[in-house]
């Protein structure tokens, strides 16, 4: 083989891995931040024509700082979305976020536009973990709550609102700010029925207030005992009556029964003395 021929094999090998000319890298787009259970999360989309093998890496700075720094977990992913939760160390400052984008076949790297994110102000509260306990007319409630432990010196005070009501009944018992972990609600002037209650986490922060969506109604019947009983009584008085109003008919048809033989007796001996 010539050394034509042999160039011109290397060059066939080599030129997919060359940069490709042209085109430059675009910037990733959209940066937003999102929510969800007190996480929050910096999303993208891709640089526009995007070719393949693009990574990225995000990075974060305090409003008052000149340095940027990186997202450790995100450094270098093919995924368009990123946890900062437990990045941003102290949350009620401000902060700047940016995304860059690397290509394996382009040099160098791309920078998004930067934004700037408040986790207090971004953050969205997650709902109470409720447990319900119905024992001799006690409502025991238990409330917890799942925040990451990176955030519990920002959420050790967190509060609830609870609201009890009677299914089909639109007024309703209602405990707001509550700080105990543990409640327990007298039911014995409640009257027996379906009982529903839900929850939903409350939080106070810099004169502004916060609070979740409502967790799902959690139902369960009171004074079952009571409803049972009932349930039982009633068909053995309906037995009871009929059995009382059949007996006195029986009784009233032998007692006729009874006196017509001596009606006919009597008849008898006065056609004989006649």
């Amino acid at each position: 083989m010539s050394s034509l021929e042999v160039g011109i094999v290397l060059l066939m090998v080599i030129a997919p891995f060359q940069p490709v000319q042209g085109e430059e890298l675009q910037p990733p787009r959209n940066i937003t931040f999102v929510s969800k259970d007190y996480s929050l999360f910096v999303k993208w989309l891709p640089p526009d024509g995007s070719p393949p093998g693009v990574s990225y890496t995000v990075l974060w700075m305090e409003s008052f700082d000149v340095q940027w720094k990186e997202v450790q977990p995100c450094r270098n992913i093919t995924g368009t979305l990123c946890n900062i939760t437990c990045v941003l160390q102290e949350p009620s400052n401000r902060y700047w976020v940016r995304v860059e984008a690397q290509s394996g076949t382009r040099a160098g790297f791309i920078s998004s536009a930067t934004e700037t994110v408040d986790y207090i102000l971004h953050v969205e509260l997650a709902p109470p973990v409720l447990r319900v306990k119905y024992t001799r007319n006690i409502f025991g409630v238990n409330i917890s709550f799942t925040y990451p432990f990176c955030m519990k010196h920002i959420f050790q005070d967190l509060t609830y609102d609870l609201e009890i009501w009677k299914a089909g009944s639109k007024a309703r018992m209602k405990y707001e700010n509550m700080h105990e972990p543990s409640v327990d609600i007298s039911t014995t002037k409640w009257p027996h029925g379906k009982y529903c209650l839900h929850a939903r986490t409350s939080f106070f922060r810099n004169g502004d207030r916060k609070r979740s969506n409502f967790l799902a109604p959690f139902c369960l019947w009171l004074h079952e005992e009571a409803r049972k009983w009932e349930l039982v009584a009633l068909p053995l008085l309906a037995v009871l009556v009929t059995g009382v109003v059949m007996f006195l008919l029986y009784y009233k048809i032998k007692s006729k029964q009874v006196e017509m033989p001596s009606a006919l007796k009597v008849c008898v001996v006065r056609k004989k003395q006649d």
